[in-house]
């Protein structure tokens, strides 16, 4: 495929990547399985398509753009508007998915493409603000919900998307760019200071903790911080918990407080340029 040397940026390590899994539903076929067919359909109230992305290569990446890059027409009428929604549910296949067995449909709308071409042409989604959450969460597989909706569009249209069982040139792809390193010697940023922890959701089945800090300023040759979160374990070791975030804070969800406040809840929070180069640790965070 060759339509991402149309998409803007100032270079860096690109990768693409292909759907592992990609498929859809007919409300009145609801038992078909349309996985592994040459194309994935959508239409308003009868047929969602789906996606699911490997994001394993892109951890402790940081992304610079990352577009959805589609070959695709309206089928049928006029005024699609193609709306892409994010997804909790990783757990479906496209060898198995019918319309009775679907996963749960996305409920945020991330992206929208709006055509009336009958004609086979490419299509470029900008996903970047999504893939950057999708990593800060600490995930490696990411599921996509396409329907059809909103303003401009036909109830009665249907799009048609070439899947990865179509040729190889037509597949799917998410193209990344990853942020260029900076030439010279790596300057690690300062690592972070003013923290501090609260134990929180208390109101909730599972507690959780807010963490937050003073931002850091970015080092020579940086234009952007990131900040990764450690936990201590039972263990005795540190284990990340959220990475490349952009903000100076972190809730930690769904926790085991195990014998708390015996054995505390320890954090420490590190600085990350743009480079990938993390700072020391800051001074442990202690849960008040």
């Amino acid at each position: 495929m060759l339509v991402y040397k149309d998409v803007g940026g100032a270079g860096g390590n690109e990768q693409s990547l292909i759907p592992t899994d990609d498929s859809h539903f007919d409300k009145y076929k609801a038992t078909k399985v349309f996985g592994g067919g040459s194309k994935v359909v959508v239409k308003q109230f009868r047929r969602e398509a789906f996606m699911k992305f490997n994001l394993a290569t892109l951890a402790g990446k940081v992304v610079d753009e990352a577009i959805l890059i589609l070959w695709g027409r309206v089928s049928l009428k006029n005024d699609f508007n193609l709306q892409v929604l994010n997804m909790t549910d990783i757990s479906w296949s496209e060898s198995n998915m019918t319309y009775n067995t679907r996963p749960t449909s996305g409920t945020t709308v991330i992206a929208e493409y709006y055509s009336d071409n009958t004609e086979y042409h490419w299509i470029q989604i900008d996903l970047t603000d999504h893939i950057k959450s999708v990593l800060s969460s600490g995930q490696t597989l990411m599921s996509l919900n396409f329907q059809g909706g909103g303003p401009n569009h036909s109830k009665d249209s249907i799009f048609a998307i070439a899947s990865k069982e179509d040729s190889p040139d037509k597949a799917p792809e998410l193209f990344i760019r990853e942020v260029v390193a900076p030439s010279g010697p790596a300057v690690p940023p300062t690592p972070p200071s003013g923290t501090q922890a609260t134990l929180a959701c208390l109101d909730k089945p599972d507690p959780c903790v807010e963490l937050v800090w003073d931002a850091v300023a970015p080092s020579l040759g940086s234009s952007t911080i990131f900040y990764n979160v450690y936990r201590l374990e039972q263990s005795g070791e540190y284990v990340i918990k959220a990475m490349n975030l952009l903000l100076p804070s972190f809730t930690d969800y769904r926790l085991t407080l195990g014998n708390y406040p015996s054995d505390p809840l320890e954090y420490v929070v590190a600085a990350v340029d743009v480079a990938g180069t993390e700072s020391t640790w800051s001074d442990p965070i202690v849960v008040a």
